[in-house]
Protein backbone atom coordinates (compact mmCIF):
# COMPACT_ATOMS: atom_id res chain seq x y z
CA UNK A 1 0.00 0.00 0.00
CA UNK A 2 2.89 2.34 0.75
CA UNK A 3 4.26 1.96 -2.78
CA UNK A 4 0.89 2.72 -4.37
CA UNK A 5 0.63 5.77 -2.14
CA UNK A 6 4.01 7.08 -3.32
CA UNK A 7 3.20 6.38 -6.98
CA UNK A 8 -0.15 8.17 -6.72
CA UNK A 9 1.49 11.15 -4.98
CA UNK A 10 4.10 11.50 -7.75
CA UNK A 11 1.47 11.18 -10.47
CA UNK A 12 -0.82 13.80 -8.92
CA UNK A 13 2.10 16.17 -8.34
CA UNK A 14 3.16 15.95 -11.99
CA UNK A 15 -0.42 16.61 -13.10
CA UNK A 16 -0.55 19.65 -10.83
CA UNK A 17 2.67 21.04 -12.32
CA UNK A 18 1.31 20.68 -15.86
CA UNK A 19 -2.01 22.26 -14.83
CA UNK A 20 -0.25 25.21 -13.22
CA UNK A 21 1.88 25.75 -16.33
CA UNK A 22 -1.18 25.62 -18.56
CA UNK A 23 -3.11 28.05 -16.38
CA UNK A 24 -0.23 30.53 -16.24
CA UNK A 25 0.09 30.32 -20.03
CA UNK A 26 -3.58 31.15 -20.50
CA UNK A 27 -4.14 33.66 -17.70
CA UNK A 28 -0.77 35.40 -17.44
CA UNK A 29 0.45 34.72 -20.97
CA UNK A 30 3.69 33.31 -19.58
CA UNK A 31 5.01 30.45 -21.68
CA UNK A 32 7.49 28.01 -20.17
CA UNK A 33 10.92 27.69 -21.80
CA UNK A 34 11.70 24.82 -24.16
CA UNK A 35 13.39 22.89 -21.33
CA UNK A 36 10.01 22.53 -19.62
CA UNK A 37 8.54 20.91 -22.71
CA UNK A 38 11.51 18.57 -23.00
CA UNK A 39 11.25 17.55 -19.35
CA UNK A 40 7.50 17.12 -19.44
CA UNK A 41 7.66 14.95 -22.55
CA UNK A 42 10.25 12.73 -20.84
CA UNK A 43 7.98 12.49 -17.79
CA UNK A 44 4.89 11.67 -19.84
CA UNK A 45 6.82 9.08 -21.85
CA UNK A 46 7.97 7.49 -18.61
CA UNK A 47 4.41 7.38 -17.33
CA UNK A 48 3.13 5.79 -20.52
CA UNK A 49 5.89 3.21 -20.92
CA UNK A 50 5.77 1.95 -17.34
CA UNK A 51 2.68 -0.19 -17.88
CA UNK A 52 0.19 2.58 -17.28
CA UNK A 53 1.58 3.44 -13.86
CA UNK A 54 3.88 6.38 -13.29
CA UNK A 55 6.79 4.73 -11.51
CA UNK A 56 9.33 7.44 -12.08
CA UNK A 57 9.42 10.53 -9.96
CA UNK A 58 8.23 13.19 -12.40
Amino acid sequence: MKRIDAIAKNYVFSVSVFTTAAMSAVVLRLWPPWQFYLGSSICVAGCITSEGVCRMSC
